[in-house]
């Protein structure tokens, strides 16, 4: 005996084609989780992605959505290619560009040793200067005229103490430690009673002095 059973059989011997859009961010801070998504493909099976070393995937591989967890603060590409049972397509990719860790900037340049009511310039130079913004932190009595959130600011200082001016680099990712420049009040001089003679017999010659104390750089002597 015998017996016969028939299928129609569909040829398709290409892959299918790649994903045309690939959605998610294209910045990323170090350590964090983000999702990316791509347009699902007619005729796909399955899902193929492929990240930059360092980067782990969470969960989605073989899906059209995947999580991962950005652990380099190099930048690479995201890739993902629809399959079949013929093969993978071309791959659809994402340049991502971490956001870089940020450093300390450098001490603030500008005066250490100021004036009451001085109106000052104070810059951040150095490698954290370039591509973030800066974070001013100034006492209680000094005011910003200008220059929150650049590399320069401009204070006007009233303030009747020692102090400091301090900066913090900032990005999209975080805040950076303090570089501070402490800065010293001049205070204006509170001299002593002038010593010596107080009656003099005309064309005489008499000395007089005034004690001298550390603050005070020089006297200025005036007669009639």
């Amino acid at each position: 005996c015998c017996d016969t059973a028939m299928v129609d059989v569909l040829a398709d011997t290409d892959p299918p084609p790649s994903p045309d859009t690939l959605l998610g961010p294209t910045e990323i801070c170090f350590g964090e989780i983000q999702t990316w998504q791509a347009n699902p493909v007619a005729g796909a099976s399955a899902y193929s992605w492929t990240v930059p070393p360092g980067v782990t995937i969470l969960n989605g591989q073989d899906s059209t959505t995947i999580s991962l967890r950005w652990e380099t603060y190099s930048s690479g590409n995201i890739c993902v290619q629809a399959e079949n049972g013929c093969g993978l397509s071309a791959p659809a990719c994402r340049l991502i560009d971490p956001v870089d860790s940020l450093v300390v900037p450098g001490v603030p340049v500008g005066d250490s040793q100021v004036c009451f009511g001085d109106t000052l310039l104070y810059t951040v130079t150095g490698p954290a200067a370039g591509g973030n913004s800066f974070l001013w932190e100034i006492p209680t009595g000094v005011t910003i005229l200008s220059g929150q959130g650049t590399d320069s600011v401009t204070l006007l200082w009233k303030l009747d103490s020692d102090s400091a001016v301090c900066v913090r680099a900032v990005n999209a990712c975080d805040t950076s430690a303090a570089a501070c420049l402490p800065v010293a009040l001049i205070k204006p001089v509170v001299l002593a009673d002038i010593q010596g003679a107080d009656t003099v017999c005309a064309g005489a010659s008499a000395a007089y002095e005034i004690p001298l104390t550390p603050e005070v750089a020089a006297i200025q002597w005036q007669v009639s």
